[in-house]
Order: structure tokens, then C-alpha cells, then sequence
């Protein structure tokens, strides 16, 4: 039984962590948006930005699912 906390005490620590990392890749994609916007990069680098933006919260969502 210890070591099953001990395990679930370990996930909610590393959910936690990319809880703050993504919040700092939701700050460098609202900065990729205003590039956008500013016509500074190309529609491609904007959805390549945009893919990976979603593909971090979509692994967020996935650490979420497995507690």
C-alpha cells in the first residue's frame, strides 16, 4: 500500500511540473500568435508552433488521465 501512495505521491509531482512548464509554452505561443499576427513568420512556422502547443496539453491531458 506504501509504495502505490509512494507512486501516486510521484505522479502528482510530475504533473505538477509540466502543469508549470506549460504554462511557460503557453507564454512563447501567445508570443508566436503576436509574430503571426505582425505577419513576422510564416503561416507554416505559426502551425508548426500551434501543433506543438496542442501536443503539450494533449501529454498534460494524458498525466491527468493516468491518476
Amino acid at each position: 500500500m506504501a509504495k502505490l501512495y509512494t507512486t501516486y505521491l510521484l505522479r502528482l509531482e510530475r504533473l505538477e511540473s509540466h502543469r508549470e512548464l506549460l504554462a511557460i509554452d503557453e507564454q512563447l505561443f501567445r508570443m508566436e500568435v503576436g509574430r503571426y499576427e505582425r505577419g513576422e513568420i510564416s503561416p507554416g512556422d505559426f502551425l508548426k508552433a500551434k501543433r506543438a502547443w496542442l501536443l503539450k496539453q494533449q501529454e498534460l491531458r494524458d498525466l491527468e488521465m493516468e491518476l
